[in-house]
């Protein structure tokens, strides 16, 4: 650096120093100086506002006089002039159309729900339950009577004389028990045809409510005896005699068999 340059700094330097010297001794004789001089409080000037730390000249407002006992005078009210009657004045509003209410239920009104009913089996219910019992047990005596395919008590025990068979013409007439298929109903009265073969016939029936036969025709059979035609027409003439349970609630007419069995 030559010494030009540091002649300048040099001087620039020296001259901040002396001028903050100078603010430095100006700032400290004006602080002296208020702290020599005692301050008033309120200040003598009553015109004045000390807001946020700064006296605040808001003018001259004249003050009213305290020291004076007179009452204010009173403004004079003068009398309210007579207002004009307009009782009944003007026409009469029209009278209001009539209520007119209506029949119809509001359809958000609440109905009451129906209380459930007692629980358990009514009148109707048990005297169904009688029935179906007794025909139950009507049912298991007729099975007790009737049983196709099976030997008889004296065979069991190994007396009597078994059949022949090609028939037993020349000792007696065969006779055809009767056995019943038909839903629900059981076979409460039946006739026993004749033949002079062994086999079984079937003879489809239609039964109308009161269990009553109402037409019967030849099925299908096996054996010999189901190629005569006598033997046939006697099974359709014995279950045209026959009856079944009654049952009022079953259809008007019910297909159902009967099977006559000859041994």
């Amino acid at each position: 650096m030559d010494s030009g340059k540091r002649a300048k700094i040099i001087s620039l330097a020296v001259t901040v120093l002396v001028v903050a010297a100078v603010v430095v001794l100006l700032l400290l004789l004006y602080l002296r100086s208020t702290a020599d001089k005692p301050r008033v409080w309120p200040p003598e000037d009553t015109s004045e506002l000390l807001l946020s730390g700064e006296f605040v000249q808001y003018g001259d407002i004249q003050q009213p006089d305290m020291s004076a006992q007179e009452p204010a005078p009173t403004a004079e009210s003068e009398p309210a002039e007579p207002s004009e009657d307009i009782t009944d004045a003007g026409e009469p509003a029209p009278e209001p159309a009539p209520l007119v209410s209506s029949k119809v239920e509001s359809p958000v009104k609440v109905k009451e729900t129906p209380r459930p009913e007692k629980t358990g089996p009514t009148k109707e219910e048990l005297a169904e339950m009688e029935r179906v019992k007794k025909e139950k047990e009507a049912a298991e005596k007729i099975s007790s009577r009737v049983k196709f395919g099976g030997t008889s008590s004296s065979a069991a025990t190994g007396a009597g004389k078994s059949g022949s068979p090609n028939g037993n013409a020349s000792a007696g007439a065969l006779k055809g028990m009767p056995g019943a298929q038909l839903k629900g109903r059981t076979l409460s009265s039946w006739s026993m045809p004749s033949a002079t073969a062994i086999g079984m016939i079937k003879i489809k029936v239609r039964v109308n409510r009161e269990g009553k036969v109402i037409a019967s025709e030849y099925y299908q059979g096996t054996g010999p005896v189901a190629g005569l035609d006598a033997a046939r027409k006697s099974c359709e003439h014995a279950a045209m005699l026959s009856s079944f349970s009654v049952d009022n609630d079953a259809p008007a007419e019910q297909i159902g068999y009967i099977s006559y069995k000859f041994e």
